[in-house]
């Protein structure tokens, strides 16, 4: 990892977004106090449009503008505060202990697990539910298990774990992080565990006291239709309703509590062909490109059956309360994002825009014979005025130093979705350039590419990406 500003004799000008993937920009203070960001450490513009955080919001689109002045439209989409190493007495939230031993290499991948349980939201389902069942229905064998397993994970190789901490290591090594975890009361992993992962008891398929009916057992009526099977699927979607945008629970609150039979109507037209998409408009449809005649019957299950009834179950999931305001747990600071990565790979980004911007829309498409380039940039920044950043550095990979034979991509779980993205498939980073900006000012922002991509109106593809995936989207990582 070289350090930006001394790399070459240009400094830190010499690092451009065109062809490096990340810039830093300087003179760029903002205007909000530490105290305000971690006043609204999470969020999106829908929730502070013209608060304090809104000015940010601007602050960020003034810098987008700089840096792309011929751009049509700016749009900040939310933002994240993170911590440098979480605080240690919010362990029970933040599951951050430093390695006891400085040196030692059992103690610092035993440090790290613990912290990998700040990130159980990107762990896939169904390996969180075999977690579930080791730590609550199998005793101390399931345990030891469960110890065994991920001491195994974070050994194999690289290409096989990208993320594995000790890749490689040997029996003797395995061994002594494997009592670290078991024994040390410091680390208190399976403690931790318990802490992150609930009981499969827990959740019993709603989403609250007044959730309605539970969805978890139910089944088709007639198995063999696939508009029971559909009718089935669409209900199981209540038990994610908190993961909604909270412009979009309001508007479902609204319609079921507030508009009578036509606010019912609304909805089950929208969520009826809502999943009757193409999957490159809605990669969660469940009938994609589905016939009226399908999609009618759908509906009249939904409506009509009283053994599915998704009204009244969306009605208990989307509370009625003054102007169908949606309660919603209180956001909190982040820890590092450790792990290199990248927050979307082309087909992630595509997701993410055509669930913003679909096709019907008027950015969404472009005339014939017109195109717009869509960029992804994320704007990276300390929030202290007062002290400069010490630890924690944001680590970007030089992509001219990556080839594309190195980038694999793969889905991750996020709060009930998959979000696809690259990671790196090759077991060393010979020849590679990591690039860091230590004690990074108040005044100064790492700009970094995670998504390009270009609308065409005419021509054989509806939207192309750059030829080359290292052009797609920066690989970073805390450090």
């Amino acid at each position: 990892v070289v350090d930006g500003r001394e790399a070459t004799s240009l400094g830190s000008e010499h690092w451009t977004l065109d062809q490096h993937g990340f810039a830093l920009l300087s003179a760029k203070p903002s205007a909000l106090s530490r105290e305000a960001f971690l006043a609204a450490p999470m969020g999106d513009v829908n929730g502070h449009s013209g608060a304090a955080l809104g000015d940010y919001y601007q602050e960020v689109r003034d810098m987008a503008l700089a840096l792309f002045p011929a751009a049509e439209r700016v749009q900040v989409s939310y933002h994240i505060v993170r911590q440098a190493g979480g605080d240690p007495k919010d362990s029970g939230k933040r599951h951050h202990v430093p390695p006891k031993v400085q040196g030692s290499e059992a103690h610092r991948v035993a440090s790290r697990m613990v912290h990998n349980w700040n990130f159980i939201e990107f762990f896939p389902p169904d390996y969180t539910r075999k977690l579930a069942e080791q730590l609550y229905a199998q005793g101390p064998a399931g345990e030891e298990a469960l110890l065994r397993e991920m001491v195994e994970s974070q050994a194999m190789a690289l290409t096989d774990n990208p993320y594995a901490l000790m890749s490689g290591a040997g029996p003797e090594l395995q061994a002594e992080v494997l009592a670290l975890l078991r024994d040390d009361a410091d680390y208190a992993f399976v403690s931790r565990a318990r802490q992150a992962i609930p009981s499969p008891g827990a959740d019993d398929g709603s989403t609250g006291a007044d959730a309605g009916p539970a969805v978890r057992n139910v089944q088709p009526k007639d198995p063999e239709s696939k508009a029971h099977q559909v009718a089935v699927g669409i209900l199981q979607c209540v038990r994610r309703v908190k993961l909604l945008p909270e412009s979009s629970a309001k508007r479902f609150a609204s319609l079921l509590h507030e508009e009578g039979a036509a606010g019912e109507k609304a909805f089950l037209d929208e969520v009826v062909a809502e999943h009757a998409m193409p999957l490159f408009e809605n990669q969660y449809a469940l009938m994609p490109g589905a016939s009226s005649e399908l999609q009618a019957e759908v509906l009249a299950l939904l409506r009509d059956d009283e053994d599915y009834d998704l009204l009244s179950r969306m009605r208990g999931a989307v509370p009625k309360s003054e102007a169908a305001q949606v309660p919603k747990p209180e956001p909190e600071v982040q820890p590092p994002a450790y792990g290199v990565h990248t927050d979307v790979s082309a087909k992630g980004w595509y997701d993410q825009f055509r669930q913003a911007h679909p096709r019907t829309s008027s950015f969404g498409s472009v005339p014939k014979g017109f195109k717009r380039r869509v960029l992804l940039v994320k704007f990276w920044r300390g929030i202290n005025p007062e002290t400069p950043i010490v630890n924690h550095h944001l680590a970007m990979l030089d992509k001219r130093t990556v080839s594309d034979c190195d980038i694999a991509e793969n889905e991750i779980s996020f709060k009930g979705g998959l979000i696809a993205q690259y990671n790196l498939a090759a077991a060393t980073d010979e020849g590679r350039r990591w690039v860091y900006f230590p004690g990074m000012r108040h005044d100064e922002v790492l700009c970094f590419v995670q998504g390009d991509l270009t609308l065409r109106g005419a021509g054989p593809a509806e939207v192309t990406f750059p030829a080359d995936r290292r052009d797609h989207s920066t690989f970073h990582t805390a450090f």
